[in-house]
């Protein structure tokens, strides 16, 4: 269902003398996501969404920079909520950092600690939830494959998602399915 795209890019930097786009957009929509596994508990329906998060970035020397997006797709029962009309809602947050060490991850090859300020005018999910999100930090820990694969870990070494890299720097990642409830 999911298949990885590159990158929708803006402004320009620069990695060793090569030009790189910094991603400025998700590589995705909420039209690639669906609701499988998130509309009830136990056999009861309930107010819950199916989360999905993707990274979209650059790396350009030490500095990692892009797109952090979240697309929550509704449950039926949630989508019967006003606030959910829509049956979905995505947020998306300008994100930049540096590199580190990898934590809890003893094949990973590279490491990124990196702050976001929520992108209000491209989010669309309802205020309570904005409101939790002005601004993220996040820490992810990557292990390159010679094949342009990327497998992204979060600091407690737990499995985010995969996605893929380029020699230019650009990275990607798109997570399974996330349960959550409201």
């Amino acid at each position: 269902m999911i298949a990885l795209l590159l990158f929708a890019c803006g402004t320009d930097d620069s990695k060793d003398g090569i030009s790189v786009d910094v991603p400025t957009t998700s590589q995705f929509s909420v039209d690639d996501f669906e609701n499988v596994n998130c509309q009830d508990v136990t056999g009861t329906p309930a107010n819950g969404a199916s989360a999905y998060y993707v990274g979209n970035f650059a790396l350009n020397g030490n500095s990692l920079d892009g797109v952090e997006s979240a697309f929550f797709i509704a449950s039926e029962t949630l989508s019967e909520n006003s606030d959910w009309e829509e049956g979905y809602c995505e947020m998306h947050w300008a994100v930049s950092g540096e590199t580190t060490d990898p934590e809890a991850c003893a094949n990973c090859d590279i490491a990124f600690d990196l702050q976001g300020s929520l992108i209000a005018a491209d989010s669309n999910c309802p205020d309570e939830l904005q409101d939790d999100f002005q601004s993220v930090e996040l820490f992810y820990s990557v292990q390159l494959s010679d094949d342009g694969a990327a497998t992204w870990y979060l600091r407690s070494g737990t499995y985010l998602g995969i996605g893929e890299h380029d020699d230019s720097g650009l990275m990607t990642y798109v997570s399974e399915e996330d349960c959550k409830w409201f």
